[in-house]
């Protein structure tokens, strides 16, 4: 991890309908956790900034 100014967003989203490994997604990119969020993921936020 690293200080929001020199780091890329981690995004995490959790899946209501799963238990367990895969219930939980992380990821760089706000439009695939925007697009997951739609298909009732629920947006759990910024879970941390990785280096660039």
């Amino acid at each position: 991890m690293v200080p929001k100014e020199l780091g890329h967003a981690i995004y995490r989203v959790f899946n209501p309908n799963a238990t367990g490994p895969g219930s939980h997604l992380f990821t760089k990119s706000r439009t695939e956790a925007e697009w997951l969020i739609g298909l009732g993921w629920r947006d759990e936020g910024i879970a941390f900034y990785s280096a660039r």
